[in-house]
């Protein structure tokens, strides 16, 4: 397939570009700075188009109809999840962008959303649950997927929305929680100060979530939501645990430093029944390698 991706230089982004080469796809990426991830191993496989998202250029409208689909991981700021930016600024440049792509002949979109659409829900999380997010990041994003599903009735395309539960794995942002804890190994501190621990979550290692992406954007029959996840809902204190003898380390868990967050549920984590139906399984390999 020949597949157009935005984000390649993000987090999530680089594992899929990795991924999507693997499987043999013909990839486009749009990026602001081309030379920015000139030296990442795949730089050299794939076609890069220069591309400002409130600007899209015109080689880009070009090559729309000759695409399969676009595979859109781009969204600023993710260090601030409480920034309006994401509702006053970022929801009207991405809704301008996709329109412009669809109505250039693109058939078909998929989105990377986020389980904090879910809102302050518990338990296993379907994607009918309803969707009460309480940030200015994820009420940007829900709203952007609303505007889509109603440009659907005026445009033909196919929409994968994915909501991605929580990812782990090399160049993550620096406060999640395994960059955080590595800082703290690094810098040989005895004790890790962190929450209480047993808030319940749902983590997957981002080298099995970019294979996931893959697999259902190359399912042109789905149109739709889907959560993307690991499907193995643990608390974070046994996950602490798990991790500091994989990085070789002796440092102790301090819990009770940090109050629970307050923009997350306590215990939730993904409903996989439909994820289930779209790709081969689950992930099976450890989240720490």
């Amino acid at each position: 397939m020949k597949i157009l991706i935005s984000g390649a230089n993000g987090f999530v982004g680089r594992h899929l570009v990795t991924a999507l080469l693997e499987r043999d796809h013909q990839v486009t990426a749009l990026v602001r700075n081309p030379e920015g991830i000139a030296a990442c191993e795949w730089a050299g496989q794939l076609r890069f188009i220069r591309c400002d998202l409130q600007t899209p250029p015109q080689a880009l409208l070009d090559v729309c109809a000759e695409h399969d689909l676009l595979i859109h991981a781009a969204w600023g700021r993710l260090d601030d999840y409480r920034d309006t930016w994401h509702l006053e600024e970022s929801l009207r440049i991405h809704i301008q962008f996709l329109k412009g792509l669809v109505e250039a002949g693109l058939k078909q979109i998929t989105v990377l959303g986020t389980c904090l659409e879910y809102g302050l829900q518990e338990g296993a999380l379907s994607e009918e649950a309803p969707c009460e997010p309480v940030l200015a990041y994820p009420r940007g994003k829900h709203a952007l997927h609303q505007q889509l599903q109603k440009l659907q009735q005026t445009l033909d395309f196919r929409l994968q929305w994915l909501r991605l539960f929580y990812i782990y794995g090399p160049d993550q942002q620096e406060k999640s929680l395994f960059s955080q804890l590595q800082r703290a190994i690094d810098e040989g501190l005895s004790e890790f100060a962190m929450s209480p621990g047993d808030q319940i979550r749902d983590y997957i290692h981002v080298d099995d979530l970019a294979v996931m992406i893959a697999e259902i954007a190359e399912n042109q029959g789905f149109d739709g939501t889907v959560n993307c996840s690991g499907g193995k809902p643990d608390s974070i204190l046994n996950l602490v645990n798990q991790y500091i003898p994989h990085a070789g380390a002796s440092i102790t868990p301090a819990t009770g430093q940090f109050d629970y967050p307050d923009y997350e549920p306590f215990r939730f984590w993904a409903d996989t029944t439909r994820l289930e139906k779209l790709v081969k399984a689950l992930p099976t390999q450890a989240l720490f390698r």
